[in-house]
């Protein structure tokens, strides 16, 4: 595997986690999550 797309993908799973991990712990807690939760 080359090293670019190594890093490419590793930093991709850095950054989805990050994402994860925020949703987990602010998402219910925003009014955006909320309005979204609502329309559903």
């Amino acid at each position: 595997m080359p090293v670019n797309v190594g890093t490419i993908d590793r930093a991709l799973r850095a950054i989805v986690g990050l994402v994860l991990i925020a949703l987990v712990f602010v998402g219910p807690q925003t009014p955006g999550a909320g309005s979204a939760s609502s329309r559903c």
